[in-house]
């Protein structure tokens, strides 16, 4: 897809805003209408404004009640029909996808007090750990699971991915990988 910046009305204090990795997020996505996608970890709705600009039907989810509001104002104030759903990974979710997007925080713990955005726990993937565990219960045949790490995130043990879009950043290198 196309990543159009002015879909991002608002972000709220403390909800993840759109950047680089949002960007390689939304740029490694085929969307095709008709399409139903789940934004898992939405935080200000920006993969699920793009999806539902492209004619998908997008549902976005996010553990904080502050980027699920910031989603849904979004989605409004760009009059695009995306379904917001409190939901903490797939506690709550029911359905299948055609394509299932996480950016999740994939950074490695570092310190007490890091914004929940951005903590992924021991070695960074342990939220990527917890969804790669039931992304497949809600995949429809042929659908695909989309993820962003680092090469700061320990992917080790994981398999069945394939990196599908990278960029280099003065700080680290992120990937968009693959899950079938």
């Amino acid at each position: 897809m196309k990543y159009d910046p002015s879909l991002v009305r608002q972000v709220r204090a403390g909800v993840y805003p759109p950047a680089e990795d949002s960007q390689l997020f939304i740029e490694s996505v085929e969307v095709v209408k008709g399409m139903r996608v789940l934004d898992m970890g939405t935080g200000s709705g920006v993969a699920a404004l793009h999806c539902a600009r492209d004619g998908a039907a997008a549902v976005a989810t996010d553990i904080d009640p502050e980027a699920a509001r910031c989603a849904l104002e979004n989605a409004r104030a760009n009059n695009f029909s995306v379904d917001v759903v409190l939901a903490d990974i797939f506690d709550g979710i029911r359905g299948r996808f055609d394509l299932i997007l996480f950016n999740a925080p994939y950074l490695p713990h570092e310190s007490d007090g890091e914004p929940r955005s951005i903590d992924g726990g021991e070695g960074g993937a342990e939220l990527i750990g917890r969804f790669i565990a039931k992304y497949k219960e809600h995949l429809r045949p042929g659908g695909k699971a989309i993820i962003i790490a680092s090469n700061h995130t320990k992917l080790e043990g994981f398999e069945g991915y394939r990196v599908i879009g990278e960029r280099k950043l003065p700080f680290e290198k992120i990937f968009a990988c693959e899950f079938e």
